[in-house]
């Protein structure tokens, strides 16, 4: 016999609900990753209308947290910093790059794709670059109104960069 008492109906649903995806979690699950994948662009508005509608609650309760919790929030950061070395690269130049006034930014991606263009060679002496020796060098120096969009850039070793320091020098 149905519940009749909407509150009393309410609660044994959600504990209907949560045995029922306890005994069927695995498939549960896979139906859900499904459901969202198919209807990403609802999916998405979802979230979206919910950030909008909870924004200043979420900040006000995410600031109260890291007051509370900066043991926990400088180990998140370490961690998300370890497994995200180019991203956190990408970040600390770009924000570097802001702070001296440089117009114009470029992504991870464009910049490897000037890696890949000039064949993982240094522009300036031609010597075979590694993820560890590759470093970003401005053609038009950012403190002599050069830009940071990704057509200024090119690689080079660590040693012609800092020889070439802020001069505008051609590559060749």
């Amino acid at each position: 016999m149905p519940y009749k008492d909407p509150v009393v109906r309410k609660r044994k649903q959600k504990i209907y609900d949560r045995r029922h995806y306890k005994r069927h979690k695995k498939s549960s699950d896979d139906a859900i990753k499904r459901w969202r994948e198919n209807n990403s662009e609802l999916v998405k508005a979802q979230r979206q209308r919910s950030y909008k509608k909870n924004k200043k609650k979420k900040n006000d309760f995410n600031c109260l947290w890291k007051k509370l919790h900066p043991e926990a929030r400088r180990r998140y950061q370490r961690n998300w910093r370890v497994n995200n070395p180019t991203r956190y690269r990408d970040g600390i130049s770009r924000y570097f790059a802001r702070k001296r006034g440089a117009t114009g930014f470029h992504t991870y991606e464009q910049w490897m794709a000037r890696v890949e263009f000039f064949g993982w060679r240094c522009v300036y002496c031609k010597v075979v670059l590694t993820p560890k020796t590759l470093t970003q060098d401005h053609v038009k120096p950012i403190s002599n109104g050069g830009s940071d969009w990704a057509s200024n850039l090119v690689p080079s070793c660590k040693s012609c960069n800092s020889s070439k320091s802020n001069k505008y020098k051609k590559a060749v």
